[in-house]
């Protein structure tokens, strides 16, 4: 796996289209949710398609945590506590991994931000 990180914005993640905008304007590839077509569906449905298709997961759930320690084989996760971030501090710091960490770097790890 070589290029740049990629990211999925799971459901728990607020205002994912003005992340995922913003990314996008960076050069950034990035999918939410509702784009992928998995609104309302299981975390398993979550972690499956972030594993699938190569992309690191971005979440506020714990229970990826709880995933990541049962199977560290992923393309990563970025977690944050929702009550904690602000959307402008989530921007920069997925843009300073996606500039600073290859795929091969975030793989099986989790990154807390």
């Amino acid at each position: 796996m070589s290029g740049e990180v990629r990211f999925h914005l799971d459901e728990s993640v607020p205002l994912p289209a003005v992340i995922a905008g913003a990314l996008r304007r960076a050069g950034v590839d990035v999918t939410t949710t509702a784009e992928a077509g998995l609104r309302m569906q299981p975390d398993w449905a979550q972690w499956a398609y972030a594993r699938q298709s190569g992309r690191v997961l971005v979440t506020c759930d714990a229970d990826f945590l709880r995933a990541h320690d049962r199977d560290d084989d992923h393309p990563g996760i970025v977690f944050y506590e929702q009550r904690a971030r602000g959307v402008g501090y989530v921007i920069e710091w997925l843009l300073l991994i996606h500039s600073v960490l290859s795929p091969e770097e975030m793989r099986g790890k989790v990154q807390f931000i």
